[in-house]
């Protein structure tokens, strides 16, 4: 029996074995047992081809008929389509019946095969299930059948088969009926076939009828990606936005977060080896499995491709003849199967990888997330940004790690097919690609680990670079008061170059990983040759063209799945060495945090509007029981291991108030950390009869929201009650003033609003939310002496509305005056240890601290009535938005992208190096395509004179190999280890400058999370996307063109199809790119506001836990998730289309080639070599494809750092030239002419036509309400807002015409919030050039010496040092003492620095600034007006105006004047 490669008879055999009980047909009954060339029996198509689909879909109907009788119902009535689909399979179940009647006495006649009636009775059973199944899909699945669909669609097909079988039977008088009848079945099986593929949206119930098209496609429509054609048109011919995407189909993040918690739950030992990479697969154990089996069918389809080549070769070898014809056609009908069959099941592999990808990234993100919630603040706090980190760069490895997960099982097994075929064709020569692929495999598997452990390194030095550099960007405005924008500006640049430095060592193996795996594609085919030409010369044989190319073709098979795993392998020890990271931090801290938020909620925990305001005596009674009891309770451990505060014992009654108070560095606010949960206690006792407080920090915590939705929270809008609590905390009139009002975004840290704004809206916040007992740490501190006791008032005091409501308030507070109203006074001493505790006139009565402070306050007594409200709007004039590329012309741009930014990126490369990269690219590519030629030429001469010239050929074969893989390497290093750490350097310096050189406005109106998302996500894509995609996008193009042009030269008639093929690849990129650009910036886009919420919800957790609002957290962030998976999945779905479209190109090209090939006279060395080319081509346009879809994901990032430094405002102006002599400012002379001020040309003044005058050693307090413009006036003098008109003069030098970093660096500042910027105390208080005795003798003239060399000195990290607020604010002092010996003397600006300092250590500080700035210029912005005599003059600014300026007596002493009014709290 001749078979031939296909599988397919041709001669008069059966096809397969005979089965047990099957019989041969006899008589003229020939084609019942053969169908002459190339064709099936009969006893085939009824036995395997009908019987086997029947049996199996029988076999699976009850278990799907059981699990829709489940459902619901989704469609109405039963229509036109559901009709037309019981109709039709009745008719098909009757034709099967009539079927079997023409069958049954034939059967016996003509002694057919059992088979025959087999085969139609279980058809008829097939009808009667296809009926029943068909009825309950319509009617409760929202999609068409997919296990209908995958029936008949090969069902179809095989009874096509058997109907020509039928058609060609003897024409028998007896037969005729029979194909007639079939053919008819055959139709009506088509007609079901495309009724059950047709959508039900219109039939479908709410709301299943709202569902994307994907989740209402079925499998034929999801195979070949068709309903994402509606996206396609819509992105074509307008511009997508976030709403207008669907969302995933069955990947909510919630349920993702539930599979794999479970999973993770499970797992015993949590700290054990890649325990978190265990639980991941077990939880998408179904959809790894999914995207498996389309794998292994791939397996079969990509070896045919070499089968095929083989025979194509052989057929046009063969003399011409009527049985040739008839070979000729089915190889354009296997082409056709192999090439579209490749395609399509192809599709259903990225279909499914896609998927599986994504469901990666939801579960893993959101799992981070949610341990976020639990973490302990102290870690939180030592985290910081590092988790963003987690979420970006590892997630992101750890989806490629699972998108070539098959390819690791997958790749062996087409390496083991390839060797074996190749030993068929070249004998004991096949023995050399083995060993050369096991050396490389066993190479690469020494490369692996080293490759994870690098990548390792080099992530730690990513995330040691955006954690820097989210924290200064957080605090850009002290940065730009320092004048240290230029300082950090290079030390962020510094930890980039080290970093691209730590990625050395990854790229360098990445250099041989990618080499090692080209080696069979250069070396292995001359090797492979020579070693087959030795033997076979022996043998008396030689190497025929069939051979050759078949080799050829086995080769790059061979090369494809050793390539595929050499990737494959390192990057899954990458992904495992993420997996291990993001493992640590889910074990990190993970039994030590006991928060009163987890604890279960009991009936002692009421909301406070359960609470009745006329309470009867019994439950007054009942409200002073204990609420929060301590014995011998300790919170909180120093680095050195001492504790913080201990032997604490307290007792808090129901509805009282009590305030704590101590010096700064007592404990106070880790205290309240203990009250609330966040400090565990490991011995004494705490009694909470309270689950959720409304907790505010010291440092409000403020989301990049409205106002309104600030102090909402989760919590609904309650009208009359928001009122109350607004007008409560003295917000109605800011609102007023606002051009939003309450819907003003507050911006990043709430950076667009005062910082008495920011703590009242904290503090609205806290009475909002209702809860029973409030903490609050020192939010009074930075409150106008009006403004605190209009808020004490109407919040906490005896009328207040937390007496009203009964709430238990726990107040931290350095001032004195409200004494007198706290039912309890807790005194926390030097060490951590409770003083005193009882009411005021106890105390009193004591000589302790409470007297003390008695004794030496100054305040006036308070005032008793309701003050009248002056208008806030310090910061009215902006208004905070997120970034948003809104505008037409950048909708416009991101449509039909910017082929500009290619010569913007060559910028950064530089040509030199471009033009280097392109001549090496062309010489690799070229040593792989002229060999082709090479074999061609050596094949047909060794024909003619078999073994004439060997070695010349094989010399130059292998000539050729080795200088392929010199060009290679040096490209590759050229591109990995030159082009791509100089173009990220010179990148990330042009971000930093940009960035570093903005206004202060910028970073008002621009969510930090957007501008961090430019110095991680985007430099990420340019390291590990641009030039790599680059090189791999040119490497791949320029091998399509060389087999392009092989194809021709082998076969000309084909470059007829080539102004086609050019004319259709330019409107698929067309069509393409206006829909891809637009994704891909809404990917990068969308996952800016996941990144912000993160960061939030890391310097917020405290708050959010005791606020109980961490469910609400968690249900906000897998809300950001869910939108950022939109454009992340859409992205990588229209990327799989894009190369399902070129495979069916690719297909249909490869069938016409073999159309022209078997109709016309070619050579086989020409075929051979076209066939090799066009099995590389598509190879080349998947690699080429592919690559260039990262580019340009790549380049979205180059547009966005372009738009940056194009769009971003600059500070700094040309006029600003003039450089002062050295000494400036020697005098400390200020000089406001006139001057008007706004933070941008198109925002409202800040401030408004202030003149004064500041003499030489004047010491000025500048004050006025929250908000009234006193901040504003110091921005102004610093340059961070810019002058509309008017002039600023220093020592009779306009501010104006000096360069904003000398300005600064002349000025001294001491914030309002004091900063520590990450590092050592060492590097916070360095400027230029401090030695280490002078920072110590500043450190002891701050009292802090002592406290810090206990802790570590100089050396120790500040966030290890766990400093109070207050002690922060001594840092920063020793820092001015220090700048005022390099040249910023002349000048101290404070911006109210004592408002977190107790009367002690502000004493300490006012003594400091008198001793070290005698006879020198002292501007002060001042709330506590109890000191207000100790200055020389006082500016009182009122609504961005100076409304008074004079001696404090001469403004005291006016009738109804500001100052006064100030003073007696009448503001």
């Amino acid at each position: 029996m001749a078979t031939n490669n296909f599988g397919l008879t041709d001669n008069t055999s059966s096809l397969f074995h005979q089965p047990p009980g099957f019989r041969h047909a006899t008589g003229n009954s020939s084609r019942l047992d053969w169908g002459g060339d190339l064709d099936f029996t009969l006893r085939f198509e009824q036995g395997f081809l009908s019987i086997v689909p029947s049996a199996l879909f029988l076999l699976i109907f009850p278990f799907r008929w059981f699990y829709l009788q489940s459902k619901p119902r989704k469609a109405e009535k039963y229509g036109i389509l559901g009709s037309s689909k019981v109709g039709t399979i009745f008719l098909y179940a009757l034709l099967q019946i009539i079927l079997l009647v023409l069958w049954a006495p034939n059967n016996q006649k003509r002694n057919f095969q059992p088979t025959t009636i087999a085969a139609n009775t279980i058809g008829i059973l097939d009808a009667i299930a296809l009926g029943v199944l068909s009825f309950l899909e319509h009617r409760q699945n929202i999609r068409p059948s997919s296990l209908i669909t995958l029936y008949l669609l090969p069902s179809v097909a095989f009874d096509a088969a058997q109907c020509r079988t039928l058609w060609l039977l003897p024409r028998a008088s007896d037969l005729i009926t029979l194909p007639i009848m079939f053919s008819i079945s055959v139709g009506f099986k088509t007609v079901i076939l495309i009724l059950e593929v047709i959508e039900k949206r219109s039939i479908l119930l709410s709301p299943w009828n709202q569902a994307s098209p994907e989740s209402l496609g079925g499998a034929i429509n999801r195979s070949v990606f068709w309903w994402l054609n509606e996206l396609f048109v819509r992105g074509f011919q307008g511009v997508l936005d976030l709403a207008s995407l669907w969302p995933t189909d069955s990947m909510d993040s919630e349920k993702l977060l539930a599979r794999l918690d479970h999973f993770w739950i499970k797992t015993k030992d949590k700290n054990s080896k890649h325990a978190l990479a265990k639980a991941m697969v077990r939880c998408l154990k179904w959809p790894i499995v999914g995207v498996s089996l389309p794998r292994l069918c791939l397996i079969g389809l990509r070896f045919s491709q070499p089968l095929l080549l083989k025979s194509v070769v052989s057929y046009v070898s063969r003399p011409d003849g009527e049985e040739k014809t008839n070979i000729g056609y089915g190889l354009i009908g296997a082409t056709a199967l192999v090439y579209l069959g490749n395609a399509i099941i192809k599709g259903v592999f990225n279909y499914k990888r896609v998927r599986l990808m994504t469901m990666t990234r939801g579960a893993l993100t959101s799992i981070v997330f949610a341990k976020v919630i639990t973490v302990s603040a102290s870690l939180a706090e030592a985290k910081g940004s590092n988790t963003l980190t987690l979420i970006t760069i590892d997630v992101e490895n750890i989806g490629k790690g699972f998108q070539l997960l098959d390819d690791i099982w997958a790749s062996p097994i087409e390496v083991g097919i390839a060797l074996w075929l190749l030993y068929r064709e070249l004998s004991v020569a096949f023995i050399f690609p083995m060993i050369i692929a096991g050396l490389c495999t066993l190479a690469i598997f020494k490369l692996s680990p080293l490759i994870g452990e690098a990548f390792a390194t080099w992530n730690k030095g990513i995330q040691e670079r955006v954690s820097l550099t989210s924290s200064i960007l957080g605090s850009m405005k002290e940065v730009k008061l320092l004048g240290q924008t230029d300082r950090w500006g290079k030390d962020i640049q510094a930890h980039r170059v080290e970093e691209l430095e730590l990625s050395k060592k990854a790229r360098i193996l990445s250099v041989y990983r990618l080499v090692i795996s080209r080696i069979s594609t250069y070396l292995t085919p001359a090797i492979t040759f020579g070693v087959f030409i030795v033997v076979s010369h022996r043998n008396g044989g030689g190497l025929s063209v069939s051979t050759a190319f078949t080799s050829l073709s086995l080769i790059s098979l061979l090369s494809s799945p050793l390539s595929l795993m050499f990737t494959a392998l390192p990057q899954a020890a990458v992904t495992l060495a993420c997996f291990a990271r993001i493992q640590e931090f889910l074990v990190e801290d993970d039994n030590s945090l006991v928060t009163a938020s987890n604890q279960t909620h009991n009936a002692a925990s009421t909301e406070l509007g359960a609470v009745n305001q006329s309470a009867g005596s019994a439950e007054l009674e009942r409200s002073r029981d204990n609420i929060l009891t301590l014995k011998n309770a300790f919170f909180g451990t120093k680095e050195d291991g001492s504790l913080i505060t201990h032997g604490l014992d307290l007792k808090i009654q129901r509805s009282t108030l009590t305030m704590i108070i101590g010096r700064i560095g007592s404990g106070k606010s880790t205290l309240l950390k203990g009250l609330i949960g966040e400090l565990p206690t490991e011995t004494g006792c705490v009694q909470r009869s309270f689950v959720e407080t409304a907790y505010c920090t010291q440092q409000p915590w403020l989301t990049n929201t409205s106002i309104r939705n600030t102090i909402l929270g989760p919590l609904p809008f309650e009208a009359r009650w928001y009122d109350t609590v607004i007008q409560a905390c003295a917000l109605d009139r800011d609102f007023a003033s606002l051009p939003l009002g309450d819907l003003t975004v507050v911006g990043s840290k709430g950076i667009s609003i005062s910082g008495g704004q920011k703590a009242r809206v904290a503090l609205a916040r806290a009475i909002y939310s209702r809860r029973d007992v409030a903490i609050i740490d020192d939010m009074l501190s930075g409150l106008d002496r009006s403004t605190e006791e209009l808020v004490w008032n109407n919040v906490f005091g005896p009328r207040g509305i937390f007496r009203q409501y009964g709430v238990t308030v726990i107040l931290a507070t350095h001032t004195t005056r409200h004494l007198r109203d706290a039912d309890n006074i807790v005194v926390l001493g030097d060490d951590g240890t409770i003083q005193e505790q009882g009411t005021l006139e106890s105390l009193n009565l004591q000589n302790g601290y409470v007297k003390s402070l008695i004794i030496n306050s100054k305040a006036q007594e308070r005032s008793t009535h309701n003050p009248a409200i002056i208008a806030d709007n310090a910061s009215s004039e902006v208004s905070v938005t997120a970034s948003k590329a809104s505008e037409q012309e950048e909708d416009m741009l991101r449509k039909t992208g910017d082929v500009t930014l290619y010569k913007y990126y060559l910028k950064s490369v530089g040509w030199k190096d471009g033009i280097s990269i392109l001549i090496l690219t062309i010489g690799a590519q070229f040593c792989v395509y002229l060999p082709q030629v090479w074999i061609k030429l050596w094949t047909e001469a060794d024909a003619k004179h078999p073994g004439d010239r060997t070695g010349m050929f094989l010399g130059v074969y292998l000539m050729f190999g080795v200088l392929g893989l010199v060009f290679l390497y040096w490209a590759i290093y050229y591109s990995f280890i030159v082009i791509t750490p100089k173009s990220g350097a010179y990148s990330h310096q042009k971000l930093v400058d940009v960035i570093m050189g903005a206004p202060l406005y910028f970073f008002k109106t621009t969510d930090t999370g957007v501008t961090i998302n430019r110095f991680s996500q985007d430099m990420s894509l340019l390291d590990i996307g641009l030039s790599p995609g680059a090189f791999l996008t040119l490497f791949g193009f320029v091998s399509c063109v060389m087999g392009l042009i092989l194809i021709i030269i082998s076969l000309k008639y084909i470059s007829a199809i080539i102004p086609f093929a050019v004319l259709f690849l330019y409107g698929l990129q067309l069509f393409y790119l206006r829909t891809s650009r637009q994704l891909r910036h809404m990917d990068l886009e969308a996952k800016s506001p996941l990144y912000t919420h993160l960061l939030e919800t890391v310097s917020g957790i405290s708050t959010i836990r005791a606020f109980g609002w961490t469910r609400p957290n968690m249900t906000t962030s897998l809300n950001f998730l869910d939108v950022s998976q939109k454009p992340f999945y859409l992205l990588n779905c229209i990327q799989q289309w894009l190369q399902l479209v070129l495979d069916l190109f690719t297909s249909g090209v490869a069938i016409l080639f073999v159309g022209i090939a078997v109709s016309t006279t070619t050579s086989p060395g020409s075929v051979g070599l076209a066939l090799l080319s066009m099995l590389t081509l598509n190879q080349s346009l998947v690699t080429a494809i592919v690559e260039w879809t990262e580019l340009e994901t790549s380049l979205g990032a180059v547009a966005r750092l372009r738009s940056m430094e194009l769009n971003t405002p600059k500070e700094a102006q040309d006029d600003q030239t003039l450089v002062p002599e050295n000494e400036w400012p020697s005098k400390g002379e200020v000089h406001f002419d006139n001057v008007v001020a706004s933070y941008s040309p198109n925002t409202p003044s800040v401030l408004k036509t202030i003149t004064l005058k500041i003499s030489a050693g004047q010491k000025i307090a500048i004050c006025g309400r929250t908000g009234s413009g006193k901040s504003s006036l110091l921005l102004t003098l610093a340059g961070l807002i810019p002058l509309t008109s008017g002039t600023i003069t220093v020592d009779t030098h306009p501010t104006h015409l000096i360069p904003l970093s000398l300005l600064r660096c002349r000025l001294n500042f001491l914030p309002q919030e004091p900063i520590l910027f990450p590092g050592t105390v060492r590097s916070n208080l360095i400027h230029t050039c401090c030695s280490d005795p002078s920072m110590i003798t500043a450190l002891r003239t701050v009292h802090l010496w002592d406290l810090l060399l206990s802790r570590g000195g100089l050396d120790a990290d500040v966030q290890s040092l766990a400093l109070s607020q207050g002690q922060k604010m001594l840092v920063c002092l020793a820092r001015a003492i220090l700048r005022k010996g390099e040249g910023a003397g002349g000048i101290l600006v404070c911006d109210e620095m004592c408002s977190s300092l107790d009367d002690e250590t502000e004493g300490l500080v006012r003594h400091v600034i008198s001793e070290e700035w005698v006879e020198r210029t002292v501007v002060e912005v001042v709330h506590r007006l109890d000191g207000i005599k100790r200055f020389d003059v006082v500016a009182v600014m009122d609504g961005g105006r100076l409304v008074e300026f004079g001696a404090p007596d001469d403004l005291m002493g006016r009738e109804n004047g500001f100052l006064r009014r100030l003073i007696e709290g009448r503001g």
